[in-house]
Formats: C-alpha cells, structure tokens, sequence
C-alpha cells in the first residue's frame, strides 16, 4: 500500500451501511513503519528477571544491532521466557 502512496485501509462492522459521518462503525486503519526483530539476549538490570532485551535483525543475511527494549511483560510472564530460553 505505501508503495502504491496510499495512506491506509478503511475497514467497517459488517451489518454498518455508509454514514456521511464520522462514525466507530467505519475507522481508517494507517500504514506505520514495521520491523520484525530477533531476540538476541538480555541485559541484567532492576526488574527481574532482566532489565532489557537485545535485539537485531537481518541485513544482507548478517544479523544488525538494533538496540535494547523493555519486554513489557509483567515479571512472571518474563521468568518464563527465560527459563524457556536456558533449555
């Protein structure tokens, strides 16, 4: 879509007819920047489990730096994954 310069999608409830209103029927869905990223590792920090993730991603099939995030997830959900991720 944002090859072709479009903006977006618009996207309704199935049963709605056209309304010349603004309407939670009816909502524009935009096109934003996406990336699908690899989880590299972890950092040790406050939070526990860990304090950050390391990511990356792949260029020219070499695996990029890309940065740390927080995982958002709450710290049982992240005891988990790191368990899952010693195996």
């Amino acid at each position: 879509m944002r090859a072709k310069g479009l903006e977006g999608i618009v996207a309704k409830q199935v049963q709605s007819r056209y309304e010349s209103r603004r309407s939670g029927n009816w909502i524009k869905i935009k096109v934003t920047c996406q990336q699908d990223f690899v989880v590299c590792g972890y950092i040790l920090g406050e939070r526990e489990p860990f304090g950050s993730l390391v990511l990356g991603y792949y260029k020219n099939k070499k695996l990029v730096y890309a940065g740390n995030v927080g995982s958002g997830l709450p710290s049982n959900r992240s005891r988990l994954c790191l368990r899952k991720s010693n195996r």
